[in-house]
């Protein structure tokens, strides 16, 4: 999601409350999007069975430390990702409020503008094959048998 999160001192001050474990939990959680257990996992979690590292990582992201970096980093992510799509609307109105620009580069950045804030129609998609029901229930009925 945020690969590159510029760290303010904010951000500082909070991951120094963590330890290594702990930050590189959150720090892959944000930037690779990992589950938390991947996460856990990929951060050096000792946890053997998947049971006890989604129990170990549970914990760990229910600490209020870990949470509030967690959610200063994703602020940030949302903050860049609204600044960055206002910033190229407001290149592309003055594309389109330009006279002197081509009608078709004025054209191509009201369609721009339009899918940019969803002004689209919806797109039919269709998908198409076969579906074996059976084999589908069969599935879900192994898996159930084992947990």
């Amino acid at each position: 999601m945020a690969g590159n999160i510029k760290l303010t001192d904010e951000h500082i001050k909070l991951s120094q409350q963590l330890t290594a474990l702990q930050r590189r939990f959150v720090l892959n959680i944000v930037s690779k999007g990992m589950t938390q257990r991947q996460a856990y996992v990929k951060s050096g979690g000792r946890a053997k069975t998947e049971d006890s590292q989604d129990n170990c990582a549970s914990q760990m992201f229910s600490k209020l430390q870990v949470k509030a970096f967690h959610d200063s980093l994703i602020k940030a992510a949302v903050t860049e990702a609204v600044s960055n799509k206002v910033d190229a609307l407001e290149v592309l109105v003055e594309i389109m409020n330009d006279k002197e620009e081509k009608a078709g580069d004025r054209i191509s950045s009201i369609r721009t503008q339009s899918a940019l804030n969803g002004w689209d129609a919806p797109k039919e998609t269709k998908i198409t094959g076969s579906l074996d029901v059976g084999t589908i229930t069969r599935t879900i009925v192994k898996a159930n048998e084992k947990s």
